[in-house]
């Protein structure tokens, strides 16, 4: 079960989860050099995890961090969670770029044009409700809300940012 101190990083696919994950990560362990493989070795996967005990045990520093896809009302009551907002556009082509070797298919196979609509049509109204609610939580004391363009324009603000709300030395 998630404890008070534990963080969440639930953030919608292709928008800025990995790197959540490793700002969370590399703070809880003081820049340590990653010694896995796999991000999620470290920080199990809430809704794929098959394991009780990666939701029961400690893991390699503290505060425990955990990744999630779940919309805000799916979340485990308790804990810290932190959502990252990364535009439609930038997502839909992290899609475009992701999706379909991992479903076998040649990428050059796929119009970019055919998979934007496709995908828009799917994603815009699930994508701006989830968006909303999380808006909604922004200014709660447990919800840290960040943007994926601070991310990349202002890296260091938004790390000191994430440090805070961890309550870790920057």
């Amino acid at each position: 079960s998630i404890r008070e101190s534990d963080i969440v990083a639930a953030v919608p696919p292709k928008s800025g989860t990995t790197v959540i994950q490793h700002v969370l990560h590399q703070l809880r362990v003081k820049g340590k050099e990653p010694d896995f493989e796999e991000q999620n070795e470290v920080m199990p996967w809430l809704e794929v995890t098959e394991h009780a005990e990666d939701l029961e045990g400690e893991q390699v520093a503290s505060p425990r961090v955990f990744k999630s896809h779940l919309k805000f009302s799916e979340l485990p009551s308790g804990g810290r969670k932190a959502f990252c907002f990364r535009g439609l556009d930038d997502v839909v082509i992290s899609m475009y770029h992701f999706l379909p070797p991992i479903m076998g298919l040649p990428k050059d196979r796929i119009d970019l044009d055919f998979f934007a609509n496709f995908a828009l049509l799917a994603m815009v109204r699930p994508f701006l409700e989830n968006l909303v609610v999380w808006y909604e939580h922004r200014m709660d004391p447990d919800v840290l809300f960040v943007f994926y363009q601070d991310l990349i324009e202002d890296h260091r603000g938004t790390v000191q940012r994430i440090a805070d709300f961890m309550g870790e030395e920057f």
